[in-house]
């Protein structure tokens, strides 16, 4: 009977540090996701300008192909 509480103080702390680490880990997780989600459309909206720009030097130099 003595290996048993033993066993049970065991399992008990690592439930208790598993349960930190969770913590831990969640905690974070929104200004992650936020953060994330800001970064994403930052790049988009770079990369779309940027795709807008190229658009618009090509049909400056369709007009002044033409004229």
């Amino acid at each position: 009977m003595t290996l048993h509480p033993e066993l049970l103080s065991k399992t008990k702390k690592d439930y208790m540090s598993n349960f930190t680490y969770i913590t831990l880990f969640l905690i974070p997780l929104p200004l992650v996701s936020f953060s994330m989600v800001i970064i994403s459309s930052t790049i988009f909206v770079y990369l779309f300008g940027l795709n807008i720009k190229k658009i618009d030097n090509k049909n400056k130099m369709h007009y002044i192909v033409k004229k």
